[in-house]
C-alpha cells in the first residue's frame, strides 16, 4: 500500500496540530474509509465514461450494441443519459460489464483530503483551546492533543451538535473490531501518512 494524500503546510495550523493529528488517528473509528479512499482523491472527474471506454476499444456504436443485446439506438441514449447525469448506477454497470470493463464508483470530499482530517479539524477547533496543554513540553503536546481530540469525539452533547451518531464508537467496535484499529496494517498506512506529511510540511 502507498498512500498519497496530498498534505501541505496551510492544512495545519502548527506543528503541535501536525503532530496531534497522527498521533490521535489511529483512534478514529473511520480509518478503514480513509483507506479506501485513496486511489480516488487524485482522480480527474471525466464525463462521459461509457462513450470513451467504448471509443477507447474502437468499438462502432452497432458493435458495442450488440454486446449489450440492445439497439444502436438504445446505447446512444445511454451515452446521452450518462452526459447528463441521469443515468443509474445499474444500467452503467451492466454496459460497462459489456464492454469488459468495471464500474468503479465513489463519494469523496470536495477538498480531496481524507475523512479523518474533516472530522479532525472539527476536533481540534475544540481540543487546542485547553490551557493546560499549552504549557506542557513539546514532546509530550502532540499526545495530550490527540487525547483531548479523542474526548471531544466521544462527548454525547458534542455529537448531537454535529448531527453524528450517537452510538458510533461501539457500532464502529463492533463491526471492525478495535484489533483492526490496531493492526500492523493500518499502523503501517498511518506512518506512510506521516511520513508524506513532514515531507511536504518541511
Amino acid at each position: 500500500m502507498n498512500p498519497r494524500f496530498d498534505f501541505t503546510a496551510d492544512m495545519f495550523d502548527n506543528a503541535d496540530e501536525i503532530y496531534g493529528y497522527f498521533s490521535w488517528l489511529n483512534r478514529y473509528y473511520g480509518l478503514m474509509y480513509d483507506e479506501g479512499l485513496q486511489p480516488f482523491l487524485k482522480a480527474q472527474s471525466q464525463q462521459p465514461g461509457l462513450r470513451r471506454a467504448r471509443e477507447a476499444q474502437f468499438l462502432a456504436t452497432r458493435t458495442a450494441a450488440k454486446k449489450m443485446n440492445i439497439s444502436p439506438q438504445s446505447l446512444s441514449k445511454l451515452e446521452q443519459s450518462e452526459a447528463r447525469g441521469t443515468i443509474s448506477l445499474n444500467s452503467l454497470k451492466v454496459a460497462a460489464a459489456a464492454l469488459e470493463c468495471e464500474l468503479v464508483y465513489a463519494i469523496i470530499p470536495k477538498r480531496r483530503v481524507p475523512f479523518s482530517y474533516q472530522i479532525w479539524k472539527k476536533l481540534f477547533a475544540i481540543a487546542s483551546t485547553d490551557q493546560r496543554i499549552k504549557s506542557l513540553k513539546r514532546n509530550v503536546r502532540a499526545s495530550a492533543i490527540a487525547e483531548a481530540a479523542n474526548s471531544v469525539m466521544n462527548d454525547a452533547k458534542f455529537r448531537r451538535l454535529q448531527g453524528w451518531i450517537q452510538r458510533g464508537i461501539r457500532a464502529y467496535d463492533s463491526r471492525w473490531g478495535r484489533e483492526k484499529i490496531t493492526s500492523a496494517k493500518v499502523k503501517k498506512f498511518i506512518e506512510a501518512m506521516k511520513g508524506q506529511a513532514q515531507e511536504r510540511v518541511n
